[in-house]
């Protein structure tokens, strides 16, 4: 269910016959609008979202008209005949009546009438019930209402699949959205996103300079800091290629791809993908020192042993 559609602020009420609404006779002013807000509308979603998409699409008007609610006999031929008033609306997508709510309001009136009038007595045009639905629309949701569809299951299925069609196009919009805002050196996502980039280079330095060695030896640290498993940067900078080793050529591929993209957000997964890369990197690394550590040994004094030897010659020669 959208947070925001057609039902979900009160809306202007007009008259499905398309005749003018009149104000009540004993009111100057009227507030001519009536509120569904109350009222789940499940059934009718796809419509509500392409309402959205496509603004002016999702109408809504309504119906008022006396039926008999009673009819208890008095005397002779003579009934007293109780009138209750029902307002509908009708809910349209473009020209096609979707659904329908009826409600039973507590207004009423009586009149009574002889036996044979009951069959041809017009209510409707003794009394406009128009006049009538101004104070009752106001208490709407205290009243039993009733729901019909008539929207048939082929135009539904016709629904579904354009506003699934609209929702991935805007989805594709948004993505490529995000990749050029990579680019915008004022944007919050620029800002975000270079950080990241800081953040994976200076990986990398830590890395190279604290574990020469293993970084010759060990394919999996080359491919946490080099390769398909790398760290994510925020963008290519200047240098773009086609690899997804950064965001912002992952939302580029996914505004771009052939296949639909995922209903969720795809920045749920690309955080546990960032999470998970340096558990990864931390973890591999853990084990170096352990390892090292197990000989008592480091990595950096091995690699500068010999400079450090030539070093203590030279001093011992001077001395």
């Amino acid at each position: 269910m959208p947070e925001k559609h057609f039902f979900s602020e009160p809306f202007e009420m007009v008259r499905c016959d398309g005749k003018a609404m009149q104000p009540d006779t004993s009111e100057d002013q009227i507030d001519n609008k009536i509120d569904l807000s109350f009222l789940k509308h499940s059934e009718i979603v796809p419509y509500l979202i392409a309402g959205n998409l496509r603004p002016g699409s999702l109408n809504a008007c309504v119906n008022a008209s006396w039926i008999v609610q009673s009819a208890k006999p008095l005397f002779g031929e003579r009934f007293d005949v109780t009138f209750q008033l029902i307002i509908s609306v009708d809910v349209n997508f473009e020209k096609s009546k979707i659904c329908v709510y009826s409600f039973q309001s507590d207004t009423t009136f009586k009149q009574v009438m002889l036996k044979r009038e009951l069959d041809t007595f017009k209510p409707n045009k003794s009394r406009d019930p128009y006049l009538s639905i101004h104070k009752p629309k106001e208490r709407l949701a205290g009243f039993r209402v009733t729901k019909k569809l008539t929207s048939n299951s082929l135009q539904t299925k016709k629904i579904i699949s354009h506003v699934q069609e609209m929702l991935s196009g805007l989805q594709r919009k948004f993505y490529g959205e995000v990749a050029e805002k990579f680019e915008q050196d004022q944007e919050g996502i620029a800002i975000a996103g270079s950080l990241l980039s800081g953040s994976k280079h200076l990986w990398r330095s830590f890395v190279i300079m604290g574990f020469p060695l293993s970084m010759e030896n060990n394919d999996n640290l080359r491919a946490l800091l080099f390769g398909s498993d790398a760290i994510l940067a925020g963008s290519g900078g200047e240098k773009q290629d086609s690899f997804l080793d950064n965001l912002q050529n992952i939302y580029s591929y996914f505004s771009v791809r052939e296949e639909l993209p995922p209903d969720a957000n795809i920045i749920g997964d690309i955080e546990t993908v960032v999470t998970k890369r340096v558990e990864n990197l931390i973890a591999i690394i853990k084990a170096i020192i352990e390892g090292r550590q197990a000989v008592q040994d480091a990595e950096v004094f091995e690699l500068f042993a010999p400079i450090i030897l030539r070093l203590k010659l030279i001093n011992s020669r001077t001395a």
